[in-house]
């Protein structure tokens, strides 16, 4: 079950390793504030695809033991960054201040706790300010329990991953490899990448100076994920801002013209250029296909001023914009 969480931090999730249907717990918990041979400290890795702000993080936990020996009194979040080429966190010795993370932050309180499966409980912290996290780089994330007496809090397992986590054992004074993975969300915003290019209105003879489209972003599967207006300038170009990331595709749309997706674009946080469109007249209904309706509707225009029947912005209806419409019959938008 993945984690869902109330929360009031703004963004959209940028990174998830969700809790496995059958989730248990890593230990990852230690006595405060003078600590025990018992105490256990979890880390594990997450890339993103794109230079991002980190605003909030979301968790599952649960007790090895019921809580037998105190429950929660705080956590705290760190964030540390990967060895170049490697595969473990840059940290220090946690009972000796961690340096060198790159953040942390004691939260001060139970982060939000609501009931869950199985007994354990999710949590979400919003961070006072966002931390910018590069794309395409190894960053590793802990969330530690504070209890009073006894460590037996853990952070739920996931069943993605790369199946190891890395450990900080106090009892043993070592950092060591461990079999399984955490789960955790976090919510953020990508740096908005800047999309541009061209759009040439087939039958059109109007200036195209603040004509309007319709820019669509589409994920892998075709859905809409991002829709942004733009208008054109004198010369068809166009600029839009998304936050999206990763591989997307361009669809392009305006007035009575069939919409046209472009090709497979990668988001991240740099300008892309040169995502043109050539978009087909005659299609006044919106239904993704020059047929007899579309005819029609200009037919009945004929004369008028109308400007959903006037194909090639003259101004005026007439027989040039029948001849468009049916120069295109058939033609079907993507």
């Amino acid at each position: 079950m993945a984690i869902v969480l109330p929360s009031c931090a703004f963004g959209d999730v940028i990174f998830t390793r969700p809790t496995a249907s059958s989730s248990t717990v890593i230990p990852s918990a230690w006595v405060w504030e003078d600590g025990s041979d018992s105490d256990l400290y979890a880390y594990d890795d997450f890339i993103l695809p794109a230079d991002a702000n980190l605003t909030e993080v979301r968790w599952r936990g649960g007790y090895t033991h019921a809580a037998m020996w105190g429950e929660v009194i705080n956590f705290s979040i760190a964030v540390f960054e990967g060895y170049p080429g490697g595969n473990w966190p840059i940290c220090g010795n946690p009972g000796e201040n961690d340096a060198p993370y790159i953040y942390k932050i004691v939260t001060g309180s139970l982060c939000n706790p609501v009931a869950a499966p199985n007994g354990m409980k999710d949590h979400s912290f919003t961070l006072p300010s966002p931390l910018h996290l590069q794309g395409n780089k190894a960053y590793w994330l802990r969330v530690e329990g504070y209890q009073p007496l006894i460590p037996d809090w853990g952070i739920a397992t996931s069943s993605q991953g790369n199946g190891s986590y890395f450990r900080f054992s106090t009892g043993s004074a070592m950092f060591n490899f461990m079999t399984g993975n955490i789960a955790f969300t976090l919510v953020g915003d990508f740096d908005a990448t800047t999309i541009s290019g061209a759009v040439s209105l087939t039958d059109w003879a109007a200036p195209l100076t603040g004509l309007p489209i319709t820019v669509e972003i589409l994920d892998s599967q075709l859905n809409v994920v991002d829709t942004k207006a733009a208008v054109l300038n004198e010369n068809g170009h166009y600029a839009i801002s998304t936050s999206q990331s990763g591989s997307r595709s361009v669809r392009i749309s305006s007035l009575h013209f069939l919409k046209k997706r472009v090709g497979t674009i990668n988001l991240a946080g740099t300008p892309v250029a040169g995502v043109n469109a050539v978009l087909t007249n005659g299609d006044p209904d919106g239904s993704g296909e020059v047929d007899a309706v579309d005819i029609d509707l200009v037919i009945l225009g004929f004369g008028s001023a109308d400007p959903t029947a006037d194909m090639d912005g003259s101004g005026e209806v007439d027989a040039t914009d029948i001849d468009i419409t049916i120069a295109n019959f058939g033609a079907v938008g993507d």
